[in-house]
């Protein structure tokens, strides 16, 4: 027997299901995407089957796109990775990165809460998905807890060494010591507040859930995309990749940003934020489309800002939702997994998974005309 839904019919009708942003994309009704990246157009590996087609002909129609990505690494080395991968970046406005927004805070530190940091740091970064670049930051990367003044965490499964260097570490070595980093209070600064992000045929574990963790252990956490618009529109500013963006756009598209990367507490400053923001631009909030995988950090800031948002099933809520081979999701199910944050989707992209099944029931079709 089907389980009930809590959900209201109402409610049910928001929720538009779709097999692929063909219908979306030639109404012509949004101007502006904004494009989660992992899970939606590549899984950090290769582009998903008709990814790459799929945003030729969206900008045919004269839309504006943007990548939007929790990612701990720069604007600039984002597209570059996209054109490796075979994207063409001239068909986005730019890029837009946690992993940006922190390396600006952390070099100019014109801000009270980073210009008290000081100098040397715990650094947790990557080893097999390549290390993270601190050049131009002047920082002292230390190894010994006791000479560390904050923690910077840009990945999971490494720390850095003085020499620049990584050692790699498993999550329990690295949450260890941030056992010890906690008991001496020093803060934390996350580039990538994601807990996960589909790779490959898996899902890896991101710096988010190591600033969870150091939360809970009591540890103060800058969880990088907090409201700070003149910083925001500063950083963008002075990446190669968005200096054709005009002030009104630029503004429109940092702001939904931060709104994206913000913990549900934080969103109420955002929005009002984010209104004034669009009014500048020109563009309504009805005019914008946020495309992403993750509730709670791509839906959630779309609805809580107004925004008309498509929810890929096939990324890191794939298992929750029981995606099928066939893409076929039961609507039960996905009310069930909003109900508790009563959040609201416009469209919903249910897509086929290509070969057999995976066990992390990755999408392998999350931007398709079909």
């Amino acid at each position: 027997m089907m389980p009930q839904s809590s959900f209201k019919s109402s409610e049910a009708q928001l929720l538009q299901t779709l097999n692929g942003l063909q219908h979306l994309a030639e109404t012509h009704r949004f101007k502006a995407w904004l494009l989660d990246q992992f899970g939606v157009l590549h899984d950090g590996k290769q582009p998903y089957p008709g990814a790459i087609s799929t945003l030729k002909k969206l900008a045919s129609t004269g839309a504006r796109m943007v990548i939007i990505s929790n990612s701990s690494r720069r604007a600039s080395t984002t597209m570059e990775k996209m054109k490796s991968l075979g994207f063409d970046p001239s068909l986005f406005v730019g890029a837009i990165t946690s992993g940006e927004l922190t390396h600006q805070y952390l070099q100019r530190r014109d801000d009270d809460w980073f210009a008290a940091l000081g100098k040397s740091c715990i650094h947790m970064t990557w080893s097999d998905r390549g290390a993270i670049s601190l050049k131009g930051l002047d920082l002292q990367i230390v190894e010994n807890v006791e000479e560390a003044e904050f923690v910077l965490a840009h990945g999971t499964e490494a720390l850095g060494h003085p020499s620049g260097a990584v050692c790699p570490m498993t999550l329990e070595e690295l949450e260890k010591i941030l056992e010890r980093c906690a008991a001496k209070r020093i803060p934390m600064v996350v580039a990538n507040p994601d807990f996960v992000t589909v790779e490959a045929r898996a899902l890896r574990v991101m710096p988010g859930t190591l600033a969870a963790k150091y939360e809970k252990l009591g540890g103060e956490v800058k969880w990088m995309g907090k409201p700070d618009k003149e910083l925001a529109r500063e950083s963008a500013i002075k990446d190669d990749h968005l200096h054709e963006l005009n002030e009104g756009v630029l503004l429109l598209v940092t702001s939904v940003f931060v709104l994206l990367l913000l913990e549900p507490e934080n969103f109420k400053f955002l929005i009002r934020f984010t209104n004034r923001t669009m009014a500048m631009a020109g563009v309504d909030a009805l005019d914008s489309i946020a495309v992403g995988d993750s509730l709670h950090h791509d839906i959630k800031g779309a609805n809580e800002a107004g925004i008309h948002s498509a929810f890929i099933t096939g990324g890191i809520h794939a298992t929750e939702l029981g995606v099928s081979s066939f893409g076929e999701v039961a609507d039960f199910l996905l009310y069930r997994l909003l109900h508790p944050n009563m959040m609201h989707i416009h469209h919903t992209c249910y897509q086929p998974l290509h070969g057999r099944n995976f066990c992390s029931q990755v999408n392998y079709m999350a931007l398709t005309f079909n």
